[in-house]
């Protein structure tokens, strides 16, 4: 009964029980060194097989920033299975997208960057948060429908290294993880770093019948409210070793625009001159790791 509640909640073949099955086949191997070799290269190979198997699966969340999308997007493509694009024309306080959105969004998409986009229409008489919310969860619902097995939200602006990505989900699967979290490092321009932690993201994360996004106070991490996904039974949280999500804050065309169309506008209280004057003062040259270009 617990084994059928299990798959239930956090559906997919487990790596814990092949552990055990090959933990077992080893038994008649009597040499303890040879035994201890092959037990290493078999539960690799597992590990490896059950990573291969599992379909992974990302959802933007789109509405400005879109110079920096088709970049976002090739940092994160190699390492996934399936990639949709939940997109508005016009922002939560009625504010256009930029006319060449959609043209971009579809050219994306025939490249086989994107595999799914899907217009969501702003309801004005709800709060921009909890629309936000409900934005992230039609991409989940996306996701579930292509088999998704392991998920996770993202901007435009936010950016990994495909080494970190690939050795992280290794991870994730040996250690039966369900929730996972990595920290944020932010720049002010694809060669400008900032000192200290940007705060956590929600990373991959196993989904199920019962998965949702939604605000939850077990987690491990302060993330954005908007990405949470919802407590289940058996769940396992972890804040992932060596893995960052390199994050554009102050990356833009035009960062006034981020500032009034956000579903925070309200916590963003502040103007372009002041946000970069604060900021550049923290920060460390780097290379353009993601070959930003054409933004200052």
């Amino acid at each position: 009964m617990i084994k059928v509640l299990k798959n239930l909640f956090v559906p997919g073949g487990s790596y814990k029980m092949w552990k055990c099955i090959i933990a077992l086949r080893s038994r008649v191997i009597l040499n303890r060194r040879i035994r201890r070799h092959w037990k290493y290269i078999q539960n690799h190979r597992k590990i490896n097989e059950i990573v291969e198997k599992s379909v992974w699966g990302v959802s933007y969340s789109v509405f400005d920033g879109e110079e920096l999308l088709e970049a976002s997007l090739k940092s994160i493509r190699d390492s996934v299975d399936y990639v949709n694009v939940v997109y508005q024309k016009h922002s939560w306080y009625g504010k256009s997208a930029n006319p060449q959105l959609l043209p971009l969004l579809k050219r994306l998409q025939k490249s086989g960057l994107i595999d799914d986009l899907i217009e969501y229409i702003p309801n004005y008489k709800m709060r921009a948060g909890k629309q936000e919310t409900l934005k992230r969860n039609i991409g989940l619902k996306y996701a579930k429908k292509r088999g998704v097995d392991y998920f996770m939200c993202m901007d435009t602006d936010e950016f990994y290294i495909k080494q970190e990505v690939e050795k992280a989900k290794n991870y994730i699967v040996k250690h039966s993880v369900s929730r996972s979290f990595c920290p944020v490092v932010a720049y002010i321009s694809p060669t400008c770093r900032m000192f200290g932690s940007g705060g956590y993201v929600q990373f991959f994360s196993r989904i199920g019948l019962l998965s949702k996004l939604k605000q939850n106070r077990h987690n491990v991490a302060l993330v954005d409210p908007t990405r949470q996904l919802n407590h289940l039974p058996f769940v396992k949280y972890f804040v992932l070793p060596s893995l960052e999500m390199h994050h554009m804050t102050g990356v833009r065309k035009d960062i006034n625009k981020k500032f009034i169309n956000s579903s925070f506008n309200s916590v963003n209280n502040i103007n372009a001159e002041d946000f970069y004057k604060k900021l550049s003062s923290n920060c460390i040259t780097v290379p353009n790791m993601f070959k930003i270009k054409g933004i200052k």
